[in-house]
Order: C-alpha cells, then sequence, then structure tokens
C-alpha cells in the first residue's frame, strides 16, 4: 500500500483497540486462573492472544481495497449471511441451551457474529441506493423487510442479545440515512410494547415465544434480582458484590474475592467487566469506559468526515454495533441492564467476538483512509 495512502490511518483508533486488547489479556489471565471447574489456565490468554494478533491482521487486510467494493457484492453477502445461519439452524451445535455453533474443523464458529457485519454492509449499500427517500414510509418499510429475516434466524437460536445488537445496527444507520428521529423513537416504543405485551401474555396464556425460559427470567428479575437470588438473579447480585468490594482502586491483580472462589459465573466472557471491577476499581473500570469513548469518538469522527453516503452508513453501522455491546455488558454487569449474553468488545473472551469487532473497527479504518481523494 503507498505510503502516502498510509498517512491517512486512524492510528489513535487502531491505538485505542490495542490497548482495549492489551487490557483484556490481562483480564483474561485473573479471571481464569482460579476456575475450579476448568484446570487449564494460561491457555485461555494464549488462545485470546493469538485472536488479538489474528484481529489485527484482519483489520489490515481491511485497508488493502476500497470499501465501495462492497457494494458490488451486497446480493451474494446477504445470501451468505442467511445461508450460515439457516446452516447453524439445521446442523449446529447445541451447548448452554442454545444451537449457535457451528463445528469447522477444531473451530467452533459463532455465525451470529460474523452476521453483524454482513448486515451492516448489506444494509449501508441498500440505504445508500435509497439516498433522500428514507422519509417515505415505503423505503423504510423496505429497510425493516431487509433486517427481519436475520434477526428472526438468530432469535430463533435463541440468541436474544445478538438480535438486539441487529436491531441497534439498523436504528443507528436508519437515523444517519435520513429517517427523523422522531419516527425511529416512535417505531422504538411500538416495539417494546409489543415485546411487553407477548411476554406477558406468554406467562398469562401460553403465547409461543422464541426463547427459552430462563431467558424470559433473565429479562424481567433485574428489576428485583433479589426475588432469585439463587437462580435468575444469581449473575447481577455476585456480579454487584464484585464490583462494590472494588471500591476506589480495586483489590489488585489476581486477588479478587468473587474471582478467586469462582462466585462470579461466566467471569471471563460476559461478566469480564465485574472482574475489572473488582480488581481494579472505579478507577480500573473507568479507565477502559473512557477507552471506548475514545474509540466511539473516533468512529463518530470517521462518520463525519466520509466522502459519501454508503462510507457514512459503514461507519453508522460499526459505532453503532459497539457502542450497544459496551453500554449492555457494562449496564448488566451493574444490574441497570438485565443478562443477554453479549460480551464485551475487544475485552471477553472469545474468538467470534474479536474477529467481528476487529472486521468493525476495519471498517472504520477503511472508510477513515479514503475519506477524501488522494492525490499522487
Amino acid at each position: 500500500m503507498e505510503r502516502r495512502l498510509l498517512k491517512g490511518l486512524d492510528w489513535r483508533l487502531l491505538g485505542v483497540v490495542l490497548v482495549l486488547g492489551l487490557l483484556g489479556l490481562l483480564a483474561v489471565a485473573s479471571a481464569t486462573q482460579f476456575q475450579r471447574e476448568r484446570p487449564e489456565t494460561w491457555g485461555f490468554v494464549l488462545r485470546q492472544a493469538a485472536w488479538l494478533a489474528l484481529g489485527v491482521g484482519v483489520m489490515a487486510a481491511s485497508l488493502a481495497f476500497d470499501y465501495h467494493l462492497l457494494a458490488r457484492w451486497t446480493r451474494p453477502l446477504y445470501a451468505l449471511n442467511l445461508l450460515l445461519l439457516l446452516a447453524v439452524r439445521l446442523f449446529g451445535r447445541e451447548a448452554l441451551g442454545a444451537r449457535r455453533w457451528l463445528q469447522v474443523g477444531p473451530l467452533d464458529l459463532q455465525p451470529s457474529e460474523l452476521a453483524k457485519i454482513l448486515l451492516i454492509v448489506t444494509l449501508a449499500a441498500h440505504l445508500a441506493a435509497r439516498e433522500g427517500k428514507m422519509e417515505r414510509w415505503r423505503d423504510l418499510l423496505l429497510s425493516l423487510l431487509h433486517v427481519l429475516p436475520p434477526v428472526l434466524l438468530v432469535l430463533s437460536q435463541p440468541d436474544l442479545g445478538t438480535s438486539l445488537v441487529f436491531v441497534a445496527i439498523l436504528a443507528g444507520m436508519l437515523y444517519v440515512a435520513g429517517v427523523p428521529g422522531r419516527r425511529l423513537a416512535g417505531i422504538g416504543l411500538a416495539g417494546l410494547g409489543a415485546a411487553v405485551a407477548a411476554v406477558v401474555a406468554h406467562f398469562r396464556w401460553g403465547l409461543w415465544l422464541p426463547l427459552r425460559d430462563y431467558q424470559l427470567k433473565r429479562l424481567i428479575v433485574f428489576v428485583d434480582p433479589e426475588s432469585d437470588p439463587l437462580g435468575a438473579g444469581y449473575h447481577i447480585l455476585q456480579s454487584k458484590i464484585a464490583i462494590g468490594s472494588g471500591r476506589l482502586t480495586g483489590q489488585g491483580f489476581f486477588t479478587g474475592t468473587q474471582n478467586r472462589l469462582s462466585y462470579l459465573p461466566e467471569q471471563h466472557t460476559d461478566f469480564i467487566f465485574a472482574v475489572i471491577g473488582e480488581e481494579w476499581g472505579f478507577l480500573g473500570g473507568a479507565l477502559v469506559i473512557l477507552l471506548f469513548l475514545l474509540l466511539l469518538e473516533r468512529g463518530l469522527r470517521t462518520l463525519a468526515l466520509a466522502r459519501d453516503l454508503f462510507g457514512a452508513l459503514l461507519a453508522a453501522g460499526a459505532v453503532s454495533m459497539i457502542a450497544f455491546q459496551v453500554l449492555v455488558n457494562v449496564g448488566m454487569t451493574m444490574g441497570v441492564m438485565p443478562v443477554t449474553g453479549i460480551p464485551l468488545p475487544f475485552v471477553s473472551y472469545g474468538g467470534s467476538s474479536m474477529i467481528t469487532n476487529s472486521l468493525a473497527v476495519g471498517l472504520l479504518l477503511n472508510v477513515h483512509l479514503r475519506r477524501r481523494k488522494i492525490l499522487f
């Protein structure tokens, strides 16, 4: 790649991502050292380090082509997205009450993670082709129908968290595409009302929902986790205890009580922020949140500088995806959001999540790199 082109690279964004990845390695190391059910220790850290390195490679590879080329492949990419999600439904491996993984040789892949990026790309092309028309209800409904099939396929796994990420991506991209904010708010409130009504009808009259009972209980019990302290409320209570015990500076690296005694569930994945809060305290948690705010600021700057609507929509999708995941993950560890199984980007343990978020940052870097015509 030409050196002049590389001068336009957003090095600050890349630096923030690398720092988050390194902090994630430290948090995963602490979260996996004392797990009784998993005698393996440093293997988690080594795999996470390999995925972080692969993520950096993915970001670098994403710069090798002009992002406008993606618009030419939207139909095959949309078909690929649906085929992968259907394959999970038909041939996927079931674990923890959900069918979300495809076994490919020695690897377990989670297509719903890749589906986030494929949705961003295909929806960006769909909306860019209707530039200036998104105030019309017809074009808005077509955009909603574009997102509906992958949402339903993911929800049927069942994976409520990823389905909600899709909705957040849709909302952010529709707003940038020109849909009035009041209309989006109205649709959101109507959707929330319909969801609440469906849950009430499920418990009163047995209405079928594509969710397990434990998932529904988690959605409800976060309002009062003490009502089921050893069941659906256990995750939230233990997480709040861990974060609260960290106070200002934390209990110290490798010394968190909740973490070491394995009271904190899923501490290396969904509840990694609780480990950070317990061992690094308020200051450590604030540092992580500040880094995410810097990442999102760079993403919004890229959106504002994009040379066309397609680039702005790609940036909007990536920013919406990362922002929603951070908001929900941090919120559920503090007990202000229901437990939905959304990992913390670049920090939680997991290869599929790492690669997906790296692809999102790769889109941001690509759009920023080509934000203006390069003169040679």
